[in-house]
């Protein structure tokens, strides 16, 4: 009887060893991606009145940028503007469409000086060593939206593609419409 109490005895002060070492990385990945998702933006603050706040210019690069659509018959729209159908479009030696190419120049004599030293010829070499981020602002001014019907020949694609690359517009965005 007395070894009968001395075993429950001994399983009684036993420690319990419990591991936590995985949970500690699941809650070390945790905060990575709270603390990347976290945004100050939305921080609203009420000001006093005497206080006196120091401004800031900042600028939207994004209403720069070109936006081209093209209807599935054929209607290019370059900033909601219409230049040109697919009845009286001018295609060139190159093939590239007389009317998107001389728009598109257009709009990059506008927003010369904008982009500063981006408008000049990149480096491919150079290019490749630089974060995503880096290579978004690298290729501002070179960037165009596209936006193209869902039955459109890729002829008209190819065509607008190549234009707008000639254009100096070589980085595309294609935009789409996400499924519901």
């Amino acid at each position: 009887m007395r070894k009968l109490k001395t075993l429950r005895r001994s399983r009684k002060k036993k420690d319990l060893d419990l591991d936590i070492n995985s949970l500690l990385d699941i809650l070390v990945i945790l905060l990575v991606f709270l603390l990347k998702s976290y945004s100050a933006s939305q921080v609203e603050i009420k000001v006093p009145e005497k206080l006196d706040i120091p401004t800031s210019a900042s600028q939207d690069y994004g209403h720069q940028i070109p936006t081209v659509l093209v209807t599935k018959d054929g209607k290019i729209f370059v900033n909601e503007e219409m230049i040109a159908e697919r009845s009286n479009r001018k295609l060139d030696g190159e093939g590239k469409i007389v009317q998107l190419f001389n728009k598109l120049n257009e709009i990059k004599e506008m927003n010369k000086g904008k982009f500063g030293e981006r408008e000049n010829k990149i480096d491919p070499k150079v290019l490749e060593k630089l974060s995503d981020k880096e290579k978004e602002k690298a290729l501002l001014g070179k960037s165009i939206n596209l936006v193209f019907d869902k039955e459109l020949d890729y002829e008209d694609m190819q065509h607008i593609m190549y234009t707008s690359s000639f254009s100096g517009y070589g980085k595309f965005k294609l935009l789409v419409q996400a499924e519901n």
